[in-house]
């Protein structure tokens, strides 16, 4: 399985909460069997808290970074908020 469909499965998972969440719903969305769900979740969880992955992949927002992000949610935000 790529990487890509890896996080998508644990960003899904991670981001939902209810119902939605449970193994079967986040195995039918991604098109996997439940046990796959959980393996990927632990794979993705254990490269992503080493001390490594956190210095070279997990950083703070620039404040040119935080300003372009300000400026796409203006520019796709809905004008009446």
């Amino acid at each position: 399985m790529s990487v890509e469909e890896q996080l998508a499965i644990t960003l899904y998972q991670f981001s939902h909460d209810g119902n939605v969440v449970s193994l079967q719903g986040i195995a039918n969305w991604a098109d996997t069997g439940k046990g796959t769900v959980v393996l990927v979740t632990h794979q993705v969880m254990t490269l992503i808290l080493q001390p490594y992955s956190m210095d070279d992949v997990v950083h703070f927002p620039t404040e040119e970074e935080k300003e372009t992000a300000k400026e796409w949610v203006h520019e796709h935000s809905c004008k009446a908020w």
